[in-house]
Formats: structure tokens, sequence, C-alpha cells
């Protein structure tokens, strides 16, 4: 019994390590997933209160998995942990019956379960944290209560600094559907032949006093006397060809294929929620904008909200034209307000947040292979997916030394 309590216990341990730290790493994200929860049962709550929930769900993870690998107050956290169990099963379960929504969140961005898988995972886990339950005698406490809330605070304080480092900048894993190496064009259903152009120019005229109009295939003979031209949007390129990507104007003509048509680099500035953009922030955005503007570098600067930000232009706050995109979309594409996405021929590149990119930086950077800059970041990124636990790992060996080290001495002592 003992070996199969001990089993549960760091099955359990490992499954809340897991998942609250794919959360604690993109607390954006966690707060878009408790944000759909709220929805669905008919709440809007602010998005300040939902990255705080967030925040503290992770962190409730995280502690309940650390405690129990290590065995830091074994009674409370094996009694969380049954009920944190319990409570999502009967969630997933009404998830599953009524499917509000289709991705419970639980893994994060890192492993998406529909509602029923989630349920029959949660059905295997519950009875695993039940037997832990009553059977935490078994786990041998440290007799030092004091100590093991200091031990405990101290790695959530890590954890805590992690989180803060993960929202101000960017996830250290990018695991979104617009990651590094994804193609616009292909998500945009672009079939990579862009001599298409939504544009139609026409050129006017004059002869004898009257106007007459020309398309740039059949212009007049040299006794017409040229007037001025423009360009119309043609009718049939309002209709976008995939709705999980597309650009549009503030009248509602689709852009997308004449937006992404660039070769070579070109530059995003991401704006997913206008509203929360901060004086300093708009101001960073237009000197980072002119910036590139007057090296010819291609720029768009996208939006997710479409009246908020015309309410912006009309103030003059952006000195760029803005362009609508899904919400969504651009929190998964950068889930900074204001940040940078690099694109080469239409495949992203690297992704900046609102306060890691700064102009100062774009010389150096629009100067470098950025083929290889790609490369570079996903080796990198490789990596960080095989560091990340040896660090956890090593933390929560230290915090288990630690204790042993405590129980040795009050041994010695009594």
């Amino acid at each position: 019994m003992r070996r199969a309590v001990t089993i549960s216990r760091y099955i359990i341990a490992i499954l809340f390590l897991f998942s609250g730290f794919t959360k604690l790493m993109d607390p954006v994200g966690t707060s878009l997933i408790i944000e759909e929860y709220l929805k669905a049962a008919g709440f809007y709550p602010m998005e300040a209160l939902t990255l705080i929930g967030g925040a503290l769900l992770s962190l409730a993870e995280l502690s309940i998995g650390v405690a129990l690998s290590v065995g830091l107050m074994a009674r409370l956290f094996a009694f969380l942990s049954f009920i944190s169990l319990l409570f999502f099963t009967i969630l997933t379960l009404f998830l599953a019956i009524f499917n509000p929504i289709t991705d419970c969140g639980c893994f994060g961005e890192v492993v998406k379960l529909t509602n029923w898988q989630t349920f029959f995972k949660n059905l295997i886990f519950l009875p695993l944290s039940l037997l832990l339950l009553l059977n935490i005698k078994t786990i041998a406490p440290s007799r030092s209560p004091r100590v093991e809330v200091r031990v405990l605070l101290s790695l959530i304080s890590l954890f805590t600094l992690f989180l803060v480092l993960s929202y101000i900048y960017l996830p250290i894993v990018d695991t979104m559907d617009y990651k590094r190496g994804v193609s616009l064009r292909e998500r945009a259903g672009l079939d990579g032949e862009l001599n298409h152009s939504p544009f139609e120019t026409t050129l006017i005229y004059s002869k004898d006093g009257v106007n007459y109009n020309f398309t740039i295939d059949s212009l007049p003979d040299s006794t017409y006397t040229f007037v001025e031209s423009y360009s119309s949007i043609i009718e049939s390129a309002t209709e976008p060809q995939n709705f999980e990507f597309a650009i549009s104007d503030y009248q509602g003509n689709y852009l997308t294929e004449h937006l992404l048509s660039s070769e070579g680099k070109e530059i995003l500035i991401t704006i997913p929620r206008s509203y929360n953009l901060t004086k300093r922030r708009v101001k960073r955005i237009n000197t980072l904008y002119s910036y590139l503007e007057e090296r010819g570098y291609s720029t768009l600067v996208l939006t997710g909200t479409k009246r908020d930000s015309w309410e912006i232009e009309e103030r003059g706050e952006i000195v760029a034209p803005l362009y609508h995109t899904d919400q969504k979309t651009l929190l998964s594409m950068n889930r900074s307000n204001g940040g940078v996405v690099l694109l080469s021929d239409g495949t992203i590149v690297k992704k900046y947040s609102s306060i890691g990119m700064s102009y100062k930086k774009m010389e150096k950077i629009l100067e470098e292979d950025w083929e290889l800059m790609l490369a570079k970041g996903e080796i990198r990124a490789n990596l960080t997916i095989q560091f990340i636990p040896l660090v956890i790992f090593l933390l929560l060996v230290a915090a288990g030394r630690v204790l042993t080290l405590i129980i040795m001495r009050q041994d010695e002592n009594s």
C-alpha cells in the first residue's frame, strides 16, 4: 500500500506541476481561458480580474504540485488536490455534455484536449488523489511547520517572478497557432501567387474639354491630356478567403492578400486591445513606425478593436493607418499589446513585446539574416523546452533536501 500511495503522490504532483506551469508561462492565455468560462456562465468580467484569477490559479496548482512532490504540509495539499480534481471532474462533465466551450484549457496552449478527453483524464486522476488523501499518514512530516511555510513561499516567490516576466515580455515557450515559423499567407488561405491586387487603378484623361476614364491596360494616344488617377477596391476582393486571419480597413473591405504581398522583410505591430494603450506605449508605437517608414520597410499596424482603434486614429494618437484583425488572432500572434512581429516572405521570424522592442534595436535587427534568425530561434526554443523541466526538478530536489536536513537535525536533538 505504501508504494501505491507514493506512486499516486508523485503522479498527482506531476499533473499539478505541469498544469500550473503551462498556465504560469502564459498568463494572458490563462486569463482568456477564464474569460471564456465566465462568459459561458453569463458573466463578462474585467480583463484585470481574469488576469489576476489566472495568476492565482496557476500559482495554486504549482503550490499543490510542489507541496506533494517534497512533502510540504502533506495533509492540507492532499486534501486540496482531491477537492480540485473533484471540482474539475464535475465541471468538465458539464462542459462535455453541454459544450459551451470547446477547449478546457487545462494545459494552456501546450496540450489541447476535448471536453470528453478532459473528463476521462480527471476520472483517472481522481481515485489516485482519493487514495493519497486516505493514506496521507504514510508521508513523513517535517515536524517544522514554520520551515515548511518558508520553503513553500520561497518557491512560490520564484514562480511569481517568472509569471511577472512572462506577462511583461512574452511566454518563454511559444506554443500558439501563430508561433515562429508559421506562414501567415498559408493561414490566410493564400496560394502563394500574390500577383492579384484587390485594387483597380483608373486614369482620367481629357480631350476637347471632356474627361474620359481609362485603365492601365488601355491607355489613350498622345492627343489626350492626363488629368488625374485614383484607385478603387475591386468588388470581388472584399470577400476574405479565410476568416481565421483576415485584414480589413475601416469600411470593412478585406485587404489581406494585398497587405501580405510584400516580399522580403515586413514588420507587424499588433494591438489586440487598443483601449488599453497607455500614452507611453502609443508614443513607442509611433516612434517605431516612423523609424521603419523612413527606411522604407513595409510596416502594418493591426488592431483587434475596430471601433476603438478608429477613435484612436481620429484623435491623432497613432500616426500609422490602422487595419482590423480578429482580436483572438492577434493575441495568438503576440500576447503583448503593442508588440512587434517580424515577417520574412510572410513567415513569422520573431516576436517582441511592446517593452522588449525599441526602435534603437531595429537597426541591428534589420541588418541580420532573418532566415538564420528563424533557425537560431527554433534551436533556442527546443533547448528551452528541455531546460525548464530540469530547473524545476533541481528546485524541488533542493527543497526536499532542505526538509530532509531539518528532519535529521530534529531527530538528533530529540
